[in-house]
């Protein structure tokens, strides 16, 4: 079969998302969107026009349409199927057609972990965009419409309604927002803030190292940052403090028991590095260290000992 000329009417499928066709197509005019569908809804992927090629996925491997393809107003396309595409290309080496379906692999296998990664995080996707939505469109805290919120976050991370209503009761039981008036508002945005960098983290899975430290470390991560906010705004950074002061946080908390044990517990987990002084010590239990307190190792567990045990689910 040679290729050959369709018109596609405003609103009709060129394919749709698991179908077996194995054609390419080349538009020649009009505009076609491209979309695949999540809780009912059509998440937009692309709108392409003249000149585009799309199917060659499925003509490649075999394998089911990854998405659809509609017509936005009225195409004409050239259609290009499977047997005439593998008669023009019959004298091409054969490594190269296995680079080519190897390209394909690789794209569709990308896609599918993207997917699995959006939706084992749906919740955290949707409790950062909200904060980004927060932050951009309400500055002075008035409120953002709920139906109109809801609707942008449905459409733009492909979530059902039901996962959305399900989020946002989360954050309103757990006191991030507040939901009155057909508004929802931040409760306190700085909150929010260092509750989605928890969940950035989380996704990133920079958590797995945290969760070997003692309920000490989480404490004493906690002090920390009351004493030093300094740690939760720079990553990479440190903090410089002196031993006899370290000690008396310890003290203070009753943490000092077997404090040289913990001392060398959090140096052999870089979260600190002591640096011993010229002059001889004070006679104090750490009066001749410095220790330089490392921001980013800190910060991470006081995030972890504060939010681990509110983890959404979408």
């Amino acid at each position: 079969m040679r290729p050959f000329k369709k018109t596609i009417k405003s609103g009709m499928h060129l394919f749709r998302e698991k179908d077996r066709s194995r054609e390419l197509y080349i538009i020649q005019s009009g505009k076609m969107k491209v979309y695949r569908t999540a809780g009912g809804k059509e998440i937009e992927l692309s709108v392409l026009e003249k000149g585009a090629v799309l199917g060659e996925m499925a003509l490649i491997d075999g394998k089911p349409r990854s998405a659809s393809a509609k017509a936005l107003e009225d195409c004409t396309v050239i259609i290009i199927d499977a047997e005439t595409f593998h008669n023009k290309i019959r004298g091409a080496p054969a490594w190269f057609m296995s680079i080519v379906r190897m390209a394909s692999q690789k794209i569709r296998q990308a896609n599918r972990r993207l997917q699995i990664s959006s939706n084992e995080h749906q919740g955290a996707h949707v409790i950062m965009t909200l904060c980004l939505y927060f932050q951009r469109f309400d500055p002075g805290n008035n409120g953002l419409d709920i139906r109109s919120t809801q609707h942008h976050l449905i459409q733009l991370l492909g979530v059902t309604y039901d996962s959305v209503i399900r989020v946002l009761d989360f954050l309103h039981k757990n006191a991030f927002i507040d939901i009155s008036e057909n508004k929802v508002r931040a409760v306190d945005i700085d909150r929010i803030r260092e509750y989605c960098e928890y969940l950035s983290l989380l996704i990133r899975s920079q958590y797995e190292a945290v969760e070997q430290f003692s309920n000490k470390a989480v404490t004493m991560a906690s002090i920390l940052v009351k004493n030093y906010p300094e740690i939760m705004k720079s990553n990479g950074a440190a903090t410089a403090i002196d031993g006899d002061l370290f000690y008396h946080l310890l003290q203070t908390n009753d943490l000092h028991a077997e404090y040289l044990d913990f001392i060398e517990q959090l140096s052999a987990a870089g979260l600190c590095s002591l640096l011993h002084k010229r002059k001889e010590g004070n006679g104090r239990p750490l009066g001749d260290l410095t220790i330089k307190l490392q921001h980013t190792g800190w910060k991470r567990i006081y995030l972890f000992g504060k939010y681990n045990t509110l983890n959404p689910c979408g």
